[in-house]
């Protein structure tokens, strides 16, 4: 199959977020782009976006998205949208807090599946909406939440 250019571009974000080349990242997006993410009652702008990206790296160094290949990935007849369904894997050993809770993880290495659905125009991604299982990630590297007062 060959793709299209903005499916090239999707997989040119992809390779981007997993090498951290957050400049290059960062160039896929309008400076209008409106990111919705599943669990979040507020969409995010261009710049709020991105600072939670980079902490979601911070949290979870070595996170991969699977790209070669993806699970799916195509898009609209007039490349408007573009959708990638991709495994999104790593690794997490150590104690972390998030959402004022601590985490303790029972099993080091994760692997769900993340859906982005993007609008693209003159090139570049106006409209994100990505879906992923929170509660998956958080069982499969944590006991679950303890209160940040509490020491275990």
């Amino acid at each position: 199959m060959e793709l299209t250019e903005n499916l090239k571009k999707v997989t040119a974000l992809d390779r981007a977020w997993n090498e951290r080349r957050w400049d290059d990242y960062s160039s896929f997006y309008s400076d209008e782009v409106v990111v919705f993410i599943n669990g979040m009652i507020n969409p995010q702008n261009k710049k709020d976006f991105l600072t939670e990206a980079r902490l979601v790296c911070e949290l979870f160094p070595d996170n991969q998205v699977l790209i070669d290949p993806y699970i799916n990935l195509f898009a609209s007849r007039d490349e408007s949208l573009t959708c990638s369904v991709a495994w999104i894997m790593g690794a997490k050993a150590d104690a972390f807090e998030f959402g004022g809770y601590l985490f303790k993880p029972k099993y080091c290495n994760y692997a769900i599946t993340v859906v982005a659905v993007r609008g693209w125009r003159n090139g570049k991604v106006i409209m994100q909406r990505l879906s992923f299982d929170v509660l998956q990630l958080l069982s499969q590297v944590s006991m679950g939440p303890y209160s940040t007062g509490e020491k275990n």
